[in-house]
């Protein structure tokens, strides 16, 4: 609100000389100031009015242009915000709930759309009136029974256009995936279409052995192109020759069963790989009229070379040869069969391997091997335990589990109680070093005794207190918060604002309005209008300041006292001339003695 009957101060120009000379007054020169009645402004007028906020009564200067324009008149948002929250709320009509029979108010623009006095009995009442047929959405449901328990259930056309099969719930289709889906041959065959396509186009990566490796590395060496992991119908290949379509299988001692070394099959998982490769093997000769090279991995890693002239020879015979094993050859003079040949594994009678195959023996596969792993006692408790070689070359010392490493490293660690529980720590040296210097004080087993602990003692006892600007009532506060906190609450806060002292702007003596605070918090003891009487003030008080004098061009300057201390110059300009001129040979900050 524009207060009433107030003089204004207004400046002659060019553009309001006319106005105010046919209001009656005298013009002088143009900038001149001079008082002008209210009534008497101009409507596009720049000049300050003095306001009255319309929600807490505070005085406040605005331009007459702006203010004449606006309606109401604010003194900041939050006073704007509260104004029009209390007109809204008083220009509200009160209807009854249509569920809950509750009496509301709403806006005068929702009398006729409102219903409901909030979204809970809206969705209360939507569950009932728009259930079923009644719904907006309702679609026509068909009976069906579920795939697995039989259950009779609802499901709309689109849903069972969607799905092959349908269940009543989560566990029915967990039951039915595991009991008959994954075991159903058109699954098995479609998993093992898609891992025979992961290997082939090297989305599954690290399946290439040690043997593997190396048989790679070999050919690569002889520039002879291979392709891993090639795809025939439902079977992999280890390695196909690209230039002579021709195959090599790099078989494991262990998985594929070399006969020199396993007289009888004790495990399930070496029984399946036999069958495995027996039916690879007949799939080749029959569909692809293809035969197998077959490298084992004591030849490869003992006898690279016997492997390497097999190879040369498979190439050479175009795929055929008189055995297709690599440990049925001998290369001391030439390359020749042994006197001897064995049969793998792969081409036995079913009935012969039944003969040695005792999978009673073990149940569970022993995955240690004497050339990988190391046996060694645990550095703490002194328990005998196995551990892979790599890793063990690798530590400086060795642990049975976590549990050992952990008590081992705290072993020289000192014992302190907790502060709070009275429960025994163990530090390291470091951190009791620093205990014992008074850099920390306590010492807690855990977060939640450090901040139970500080919340009893610490903060209570670093609170001080002090009196409110406002009501002069004595109140608690943290250290932390000394300077920041003038008052009691946030009721007082407000008051405060909306109780202003007149005073009057140190430089220009223009009247203002501002809170006690302001005035308490000025070390001057002043408040001013604007930062240009900021400006005039702070360049006036040079009788607070240092007179010094410049060494280079001998300009007299005024400085505070805190940086009076080290200046020698009055620019940038002159302190650069001064270090060229003093800052040089011994005088310099990075002279060094030579």
């Amino acid at each position: 609100m524009i207060i009433e009957e107030q003089k204004v101060i207004v400046k002659w120009n060019n553009a309001n000389r006319r106005h105010y000379v046919l209001k009656g007054y005298k013009f002088t020169k143009n900038g001149d100031e001079f008082e002008v009645a209210l009534d008497d402004l101009t409507k596009s007028s720049k000049s300050e009015v003095l306001l009255s906020c319309d929600f807490c009564e505070s005085k406040m200067y605005r331009d007459y242009d702006r203010a004449n324009r606006q309606k109401n008149h604010f003194c900041s948002l939050s006073c704007s915000s509260k104004f029009y929250a209390n007109k809204q709320k008083a220009e509200r009509i009160k209807k009854q709930c249509e569920y809950c029979k509750k009496v509301y108010a709403v806006p005068k623009h929702l009398e006729k759309i409102s219903r409901f006095c909030d979204k809970h009995c809206l969705a209360n009442w939507q569950k009932s009136a728009f259930k079923g047929e009644n719904s907006a959405v309702y679609v026509k449901r068909v009976n069906i029974n579920c795939d697995w328990c039989n259950k009779t259930i609802n499901r709309t056309p689109s849903y069972l256009s969607q799905r092959k099969y349908n269940f009543c719930n989560i566990n029915c289709k967990r039951n039915w995936h595991k009991e008959i889906l994954v075991k159903s041959e058109e699954f098995i065959k479609i998993n093992r279409e898609n891992m025979l396509n992961n290997l082939s186009t090297g989305k599954i990566s690290f399946t290439n052995s040690k043997p593997q490796v190396i048989i790679n590395e070999l050919l690569t060496a002889k520039k002879i192109r291979f392709t891993n992991e090639k795809k025939f119908g439902e079977y992999a290949l280890d390695v196909y020759l690209d230039d002579h379509d021709l195959l090599i299988e790099v078989n494991g001692g262990f998985f594929h069963v070399d006969n020199r070394f396993y007289d009888e099959i004790k495990y399930n998982m070496q029984l399946n790989r036999i069958k495995m490769d027996k039916k690879k093997k007949t799939y080749l000769k029959n569909y692809h009229n293809k035969n197998v090279l077959y490298l084992w991995e004591y030849d490869i890693i003992t006898n690279l070379e016997l492997c390497n002239e097999l190879i040369d020879l498979f190439i050479s015979k175009k795929g055929i040869l008189e055995n297709y094993h690599s440990f049925n050859y001998d290369n001391e003079a030439t390359l020749s069969i042994t006197k001897k040949p064995i049969i793998p594994y792969m081409e036995w009678d079913k009935n012969d391997l039944a003969a040695i195959t005792d999978l009673s023996v073990r149940e569970k596969i022993n995955r240690y091997q004497p050339s990988k792993h190391v046996n060694f006692n645990c550095d703490y408790c002194g328990k005998e335990s196995v551990q892979y070689l790599y890793h063990y070359k690798n530590k400086g010392n060795h642990f049975c589990s976590a549990n050992c490493s952990k008590l081992y490293k705290q072993r020289n660690n000192l014992c302190y109680q907790c502060k709070n529980c009275g429960k025994d720590v163990s530090l390291p040296k470091y951190r009791a070093k620093l205990l014992k210097s008074g850099k920390v004080k306590n010492v807690f087993c855990s977060r939640s005794c450090s901040s139970s602990w500080n919340q009893n003692n610490r903060l209570k006892d670093t609170s001080i207190q002090k009196e409110c600007l406002y009501c002069n009532k004595k109140y608690k506060v943290s250290k932390y918060r000394e300077q920041a906190s003038k008052y009691c609450s946030m009721k007082c806060s407000r008051e405060s604002k909306k109780n202003k002292i007149k005073t009057t702007c140190g430089v220009c003596n223009r009247e203002l309005f501002v809170v006690p605070s302001k005035i308490s918090s000025s070390k001057s003891g002043l408040v001013f209008c604007s930062n240009k009487c900021v400006g005039i003030f702070n360049k006036h008080s040079k009788s607070q300041k240092v007179k010094k004098t410049c060494k280079i061009c001998n300009n007299v300057y005024f400085l505070r006292p805190s940086l009076a201390r080290k200046s020698v110059t009055c620019s940038k300009k002159c302190q650069s001339i001064w270090q060229s001129q003093y800052l040089t040979g011994k005088n310099a900050n990075r002279y060094k003695n030579k």
